[in-house]
């Protein structure tokens, strides 16, 4: 895990101690789900050739990531500051640069997108329970579906609730 100071420092967050225990506890919950999965998620989510053979056509590996990440953040940054620490918001000490790149349409289309994943997350261990979510490290095929990434949110929680999955 590499974490850029002069990043932060552009993005107005380089004293900004509850966005750093976010942005560690986000982190650090890529490195667990390396762990879980033995590595399988991450090459998985990197596999470009042949993708049939090895069954990961179709699925939202980063999806999947990102929105695991997003809820762990929320949960460990609420248990520290009482509520999630936001970071959807630019700050008043960020760069003029970093300003103009925060509002283009694919920096506000990747910050809703890993809003969507983190609650398509949240809503799946609410009701199956984190041990059951757990699962997916182990069990690709409870992976989601650029399908279900895209047009119908609900169906990835329904699989996880679908027979055949046990906690």
């Amino acid at each position: 895990m590499l974490i850029l100071p002069q990043a932060l420092e552009h993005a107005g967050r380089l004293d900004d101690t509850p966005f750093l225990l976010k942005l560690l506890a986000h982190e650090q919950t890529r490195l667990a789900q390396y762990a879980a999965s033995e590595g399988e998620v991450r090459e998985a989510q990197e596999t470009s050739f042949f993708p049939d053979l090895r069954g990961v056509t179709g699925r939202a590996y980063g999806f999947l990531l990102q929105g695991h990440a997003c809820w762990a953040d929320r949960q460990i940054t609420a248990r520290l500051f009482g509520e999630p620490v936001p970071s959807e918001q630019v700050t008043a000490r960020a760069t003029a640069r970093y300003r103009e790149l925060f509002a283009t349409p694919q920096h506000q289309g990747a910050v809703e997108q890993a809003r969507q994943a983190g609650d398509s997350v949240a809503r799946i261990i609410a009701a199956e329970g984190l041990a059951h979510f757990n699962q997916v490290w182990k069990n690709p095929d409870l992976a989601p579906t650029i399908e279900e990434t895209t047009s119908d949110l609900t169906a990835w929680q329904k699989r996880f609730a679908g027979p055949g999955v046990t906690a």
